[in-house]
């Protein structure tokens, strides 16, 4: 008899995980909606949400989100995904200060990492508080 050969099935690949679009808003609306989304907020914003696409994650893959004001480090969220919240789709974190005062005015940039990897980055603005000027 001449012998026959199986065909091996080859996994398919599993797509790279990658975050993309972030978007910096005042708040959220419906799930994945960001509510007043902007580069520029005045002075008296309190927190900012940060809006973003991902795909491809895995139960337990390690991601991270790192907040810089002047380039200095002010804020690093860690995680490990959870597949409750799907391999694709939208997500937020919120950044505010625990005591619940104003963000300090500056340039600010916000990072999104999987696995160490710089995925997404954004940058805005907080507004400076301007003492208003008396009317003579």
């Amino acid at each position: 008899p001449t012998p026959t050969l199986t065909p091996t099935s080859t996994p398919t690949p599993l797509p790279p995980a990658v975050f993309r679009n972030p978007v910096v808003a005042l708040g959220m609306l419906d799930p994945g909606m960001p509510f007043l989304p902007g580069d520029v907020f005045d002075w008296n914003t309190k927190s900012v949400y940060l809006v973003f696409d991902y795909e491809g994650m895995q139960e337990g893959m390690p991601w991270a989100v790192v907040w810089r004001r002047g380039g200095t480090e002010i804020a690093r969220q860690e995680y490990r995904w959870s597949l409750a919240d799907g391999s694709s789709g939208k997500r937020w974190v919120v950044y505010f200060e625990p005591e619940g005062t104003v963000l300090r005015g500056g340039d600010y940039t916000v990072s999104l990492y999987i696995e160490d990897q710089l995925q997404a980055e954004v940058a805005f603005r907080i507004r400076f508080y301007v003492t208003p000027t008396p009317a003579p």
